[in-house]
């Protein structure tokens, strides 16, 4: 768990998958602890994929419409979180190995965006 100013975010993934899969499907839930807090994001979150301090995947592209983000104290938003296990340098599935995940949730306030962040989360891709 990491906490970013106010809100932390949690998440979950399995921690071993195969290479022919593609992707993972995670979730991840965000706690706000502070005062409410409000704002627009994706109704997924983003998750990169690293390997030896290195971000080898990037979160799949997304056409979807920004969702209301309304979090009292306390209150929770779960959200799926599915990691690209694709090579950002060329598209190839990534070879077998121990890998780390971090997710990331992102909340538009005006001229400003807020972001809860997590990570690493080990991955062993078979």
């Amino acid at each position: 768990m990491r906490t970013t100013g106010s809100l932390t975010l949690e998440a979950r993934f399995p921690t071993t998958t195969s290479r022919t899969t593609g992707t993972v499907e995670g979730t991840v839930t965000v706690t706000n602890t502070g005062p409410p807090t409000k704002g627009d994001t994706s109704p997924l979150a983003d998750v990169y994929v690293a390997h030896e301090d290195r971000i080898v995947a990037t979160p799949p592209p997304k056409d979807l419409i920004a969702q209301p983000f309304d979090l009292t104290t306390g209150a929770e938003a779960d959200f799926p979180a599915p990691a690209d296990l694709h090579a950002c340098d060329g598209g190839q599935p990534l070879p077998p190995g121990t890998y780390e995940l971090y997710a990331v949730v992102s909340i538009a306030q005006g001229s400003t965006t807020v972001r809860a962040a997590g990570g690493p989360y080990r991955l062993d891709i078979t």
